[in-house]
């Protein structure tokens, strides 16, 4: 016979799992953003300072990292919003 209160105890687990996965996600999402513009800034000072012409390698390497945290923060994004909206059924 199943014990009721080890019921209660898997759904209460569910319960913190979920919530911890959303925290997590939500850090993430928070980390990506601010990456995405320390790196932006980065290489728009990079384009703009006087320097020699070896200034463009790093903002190229800049701009590509730039180019995956974005995709990374759009999946994270994907991901928080899949938890948040899933429908019952």
């Amino acid at each position: 016979m199943p014990n009721p209160k080890e019921g209660l105890y898997n759904e209460f687990m569910e319960e913190k799992i979920f919530e911890y996965k959303m925290k997590n996600l939500i850090a993430q999402k928070t980390v990506l953003s601010n990456m995405i513009a320390v790196l932006t800034g980065g290489v728009m000072w990079l384009i703009f300072l006087d320097a020699p012409k070896y200034k463009y390698i790093p903002a190229v390497i800049g701009a590509y990292l730039v180019c995956i945290f974005v995709t990374s923060l759009m999946n994270t994004i994907t991901e928080l919003n899949g938890y948040l909206y899933k429908s019952k059924k």
